[in-house]
Protein backbone atom coordinates (compact mmCIF):
# COMPACT_ATOMS: atom_id res chain seq x y z
CA UNK A 1 0.00 0.00 0.00
CA UNK A 2 2.75 2.78 0.69
CA UNK A 3 4.37 1.78 -2.32
CA UNK A 4 1.61 2.20 -4.20
CA UNK A 5 1.04 5.80 -2.43
CA UNK A 6 4.72 6.61 -3.21
CA UNK A 7 3.87 5.59 -6.79
CA UNK A 8 1.15 7.97 -6.69
CA UNK A 9 3.17 10.89 -5.79
CA UNK A 10 6.12 10.21 -8.04
CA UNK A 11 3.82 10.33 -10.91
CA UNK A 12 2.40 13.50 -9.72
CA UNK A 13 6.36 15.14 -9.42
CA UNK A 14 5.80 15.63 -5.59
CA UNK A 15 8.92 13.50 -4.63
CA UNK A 16 9.03 14.88 -1.07
CA UNK A 17 5.94 12.67 -0.27
CA UNK A 18 7.06 10.07 -2.92
CA UNK A 19 10.09 9.45 -0.80
CA UNK A 20 8.61 9.66 2.20
CA UNK A 21 6.58 6.72 1.46
CA UNK A 22 8.73 4.88 -0.35
CA UNK A 23 11.22 4.96 2.65
CA UNK A 24 8.50 3.32 4.67
CA UNK A 25 7.56 0.62 2.24
CA UNK A 26 11.52 0.07 1.63
CA UNK A 27 11.61 -0.70 5.89
CA UNK A 28 8.64 -3.08 5.45
CA UNK A 29 10.54 -5.02 2.76
CA UNK A 30 14.03 -4.99 4.68
CA UNK A 31 11.63 -6.24 7.69
CA UNK A 32 10.15 -9.00 5.34
CA UNK A 33 12.97 -9.95 3.73
CA UNK A 34 11.40 -8.56 0.49
CA UNK A 35 14.83 -8.60 -1.96
CA UNK A 36 12.90 -8.19 -5.16
CA UNK A 37 10.54 -5.04 -3.77
CA UNK A 38 13.36 -3.97 -2.29
CA UNK A 39 15.20 -3.19 -5.37
CA UNK A 40 12.06 -1.96 -7.10
CA UNK A 41 12.04 0.56 -4.36
CA UNK A 42 15.66 1.88 -4.55
CA UNK A 43 15.69 2.29 -8.50
CA UNK A 44 12.17 4.37 -7.76
CA UNK A 45 14.23 6.45 -5.25
CA UNK A 46 17.13 6.80 -7.90
CA UNK A 47 14.86 7.89 -10.59
CA UNK A 48 14.05 10.80 -7.58
CA UNK A 49 17.31 12.04 -7.64
CA UNK A 50 17.55 11.89 -11.41
CA UNK A 51 14.05 13.99 -11.72
CA UNK A 52 15.84 16.60 -9.36
CA UNK A 53 18.67 16.80 -11.97
CA UNK A 54 21.01 14.97 -8.95
CA UNK A 55 22.22 12.90 -11.78
CA UNK A 56 25.90 11.89 -10.04
CA UNK A 57 23.93 10.56 -6.97
CA UNK A 58 21.53 8.98 -9.41
CA UNK A 59 24.36 7.10 -10.63
CA UNK A 60 25.69 6.23 -7.78
CA UNK A 61 22.44 4.84 -6.34
CA UNK A 62 21.78 3.24 -9.55
CA UNK A 63 25.03 1.62 -9.19
CA UNK A 64 24.49 0.12 -5.43
CA UNK A 65 20.99 -1.04 -6.51
CA UNK A 66 22.81 -2.78 -9.73
CA UNK A 67 25.55 -4.59 -7.14
CA UNK A 68 23.07 -5.73 -5.09
CA UNK A 69 20.44 -7.02 -7.79
CA UNK A 70 23.67 -8.97 -9.32
CA UNK A 71 24.56 -10.63 -5.97
CA UNK A 72 20.82 -12.41 -6.05
CA UNK A 73 20.89 -12.64 -9.43
CA UNK A 74 17.36 -10.28 -9.38
CA UNK A 75 16.73 -9.76 -13.37
CA UNK A 76 13.79 -7.56 -12.90
CA UNK A 77 15.95 -5.34 -10.78
CA UNK A 78 19.23 -5.75 -12.57
CA UNK A 79 17.26 -4.58 -15.82
CA UNK A 80 15.32 -1.37 -13.86
CA UNK A 81 18.99 -0.47 -12.88
CA UNK A 82 20.30 -0.84 -16.10
CA UNK A 83 17.88 1.45 -18.03
CA UNK A 84 18.03 4.08 -15.10
CA UNK A 85 22.25 3.95 -15.40
CA UNK A 86 21.44 4.31 -19.26
CA UNK A 87 19.38 7.36 -18.53
CA UNK A 88 21.77 9.14 -16.65
CA UNK A 89 24.28 8.53 -19.23
CA UNK A 90 22.51 10.04 -21.83
CA UNK A 91 22.04 13.34 -20.03
CA UNK A 92 25.95 13.63 -19.21
CA UNK A 93 26.37 12.72 -23.15
CA UNK A 94 27.90 9.65 -22.72
CA UNK A 95 26.33 7.84 -25.54
CA UNK A 96 28.48 4.98 -25.99
CA UNK A 97 27.70 3.16 -22.03
CA UNK A 98 24.36 4.66 -22.58
CA UNK A 99 24.28 2.79 -25.59
CA UNK A 100 25.95 -0.42 -23.29
CA UNK A 101 23.51 -0.17 -20.71
CA UNK A 102 20.40 -0.34 -23.04
CA UNK A 103 21.42 -3.25 -24.87
CA UNK A 104 23.00 -4.96 -22.04
CA UNK A 105 19.04 -4.65 -20.53
CA UNK A 106 17.26 -5.61 -23.46
CA UNK A 107 18.96 -8.85 -23.90
CA UNK A 108 18.55 -9.87 -20.15
CA UNK A 109 14.40 -9.07 -20.80
CA UNK A 110 14.78 -10.70 -24.23
CA UNK A 111 16.54 -14.18 -22.49
CA UNK A 112 14.24 -14.06 -19.56
CA UNK A 113 11.19 -13.02 -22.06
CA UNK A 114 9.65 -10.49 -19.99
CA UNK A 115 7.97 -8.57 -22.24
CA UNK A 116 7.29 -5.46 -19.91
CA UNK A 117 10.98 -4.52 -19.43
CA UNK A 118 11.39 -5.47 -23.00
CA UNK A 119 9.11 -3.21 -24.16
CA UNK A 120 10.16 0.35 -21.38
CA UNK A 121 14.11 -0.30 -22.90
CA UNK A 122 12.85 -0.53 -26.14
CA UNK A 123 10.79 2.80 -25.88
CA UNK A 124 13.83 4.43 -24.26
CA UNK A 125 16.12 2.94 -27.21
CA UNK A 126 13.89 4.11 -29.71
CA UNK A 127 13.93 7.64 -27.99
CA UNK A 128 17.26 7.75 -27.77
CA UNK A 129 17.73 6.66 -31.47
CA UNK A 130 15.22 9.43 -32.30
CA UNK A 131 17.26 12.04 -30.59
CA UNK A 132 20.30 11.26 -32.61
CA UNK A 133 18.26 10.97 -35.73
CA UNK A 134 17.92 7.50 -36.33
CA UNK A 135 14.67 7.83 -37.61
CA UNK A 136 14.20 4.12 -39.51
CA UNK A 137 15.67 2.36 -36.38
CA UNK A 138 13.66 4.31 -33.79
CA UNK A 139 10.28 3.84 -35.28
CA UNK A 140 11.13 -0.21 -35.97
CA UNK A 141 11.94 -0.10 -31.48
CA UNK A 142 9.48 2.16 -31.03
CA UNK A 143 6.34 -0.24 -33.16
CA UNK A 144 7.95 -3.56 -31.46
CA UNK A 145 7.78 -1.61 -27.65
CA UNK A 146 4.24 -0.91 -28.47
CA UNK A 147 3.73 -4.30 -29.14
CA UNK A 148 5.26 -5.57 -26.45
CA UNK A 149 3.81 -3.26 -23.91
CA UNK A 150 0.17 -3.92 -25.51
CA UNK A 151 0.88 -7.79 -24.79
CA UNK A 152 2.38 -7.19 -21.22
CA UNK A 153 -1.03 -4.69 -20.62
CA UNK A 154 1.19 -1.97 -19.90
CA UNK A 155 -1.03 1.40 -21.02
CA UNK A 156 1.42 3.56 -19.79
CA UNK A 157 4.38 2.62 -22.32
CA UNK A 158 2.18 2.19 -24.90
CA UNK A 159 1.44 6.05 -24.52
CA UNK A 160 4.75 7.05 -24.19
CA UNK A 161 5.87 4.84 -27.06
CA UNK A 162 3.19 6.94 -29.13
CA UNK A 163 4.21 10.22 -28.29
CA UNK A 164 7.77 9.03 -29.19
CA UNK A 165 6.55 7.82 -32.67
CA UNK A 166 4.17 10.85 -33.24
CA UNK A 167 7.46 12.77 -32.85
CA UNK A 168 9.50 10.63 -35.30
CA UNK A 169 6.41 11.81 -38.03
CA UNK A 170 6.43 15.31 -36.84
CA UNK A 171 10.48 15.14 -37.50
CA UNK A 172 9.90 14.00 -40.69
CA UNK A 173 6.69 16.11 -41.97
CA UNK A 174 3.89 13.73 -41.19
CA UNK A 175 1.73 16.45 -39.29
CA UNK A 176 -1.40 14.10 -39.81
CA UNK A 177 0.60 10.76 -38.89
CA UNK A 178 2.06 12.77 -35.55
CA UNK A 179 -1.46 14.10 -34.49
CA UNK A 180 -2.75 10.90 -34.54
CA UNK A 181 -0.65 9.43 -32.10
CA UNK A 182 -0.37 12.85 -30.20
CA UNK A 183 -4.13 12.64 -29.34
CA UNK A 184 -3.82 8.97 -28.38
CA UNK A 185 -1.14 10.01 -26.21
CA UNK A 186 -2.80 12.93 -24.63
CA UNK A 187 -5.99 11.09 -24.00
CA UNK A 188 -4.19 8.31 -22.09
CA UNK A 189 -2.37 11.06 -20.01
CA UNK A 190 -5.69 12.50 -18.88
CA UNK A 191 -6.64 9.14 -17.63
CA UNK A 192 -3.49 8.82 -15.13
CA UNK A 193 -3.84 12.58 -14.33
CA UNK A 194 0.02 13.25 -14.50
CA UNK A 195 0.17 16.92 -14.74
CA UNK A 196 3.21 16.86 -16.90
CA UNK A 197 2.48 14.20 -19.25
CA UNK A 198 -0.59 16.10 -20.12
CA UNK A 199 1.06 19.71 -20.67
CA UNK A 200 3.52 17.58 -22.98
CA UNK A 201 0.51 16.66 -24.53
CA UNK A 202 -1.33 19.55 -25.08
CA UNK A 203 1.80 21.35 -26.40
CA UNK A 204 2.75 18.87 -29.21
CA UNK A 205 -0.69 18.86 -30.24
CA UNK A 206 -0.86 22.41 -30.51
CA UNK A 207 2.48 22.25 -32.01
CA UNK A 208 0.84 19.99 -34.66
CA UNK A 209 -2.06 21.93 -35.53
CA UNK A 210 -0.36 25.27 -35.54
CA UNK A 211 2.18 24.04 -38.40
CA UNK A 212 -0.81 22.17 -40.58
CA UNK A 213 -1.80 26.35 -40.14
CA UNK A 214 -5.36 24.28 -38.16
CA UNK A 215 -5.56 27.64 -35.89
CA UNK A 216 -9.40 26.28 -35.16
CA UNK A 217 -9.49 23.11 -33.75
Amino acid sequence: VYFAYGNFFYVQADYKRAEDYYSISLDIARKNNGDSLRGIIEIRRSFIEFELGNWEKAESMFEGVLYEAEKSSDTVTIIGALNGLAQVKEKQSRRDETMKHYIRALSLAEKSNRKNEMAYVLNNLGLLKLNTGQMEEAKKDLLLATQLAIEAGNERIVANAYLNIGLIYDETGQKDSALYFYKYFLASEKKTGEPRSIATGYVNLTSAYYDRKDYVT
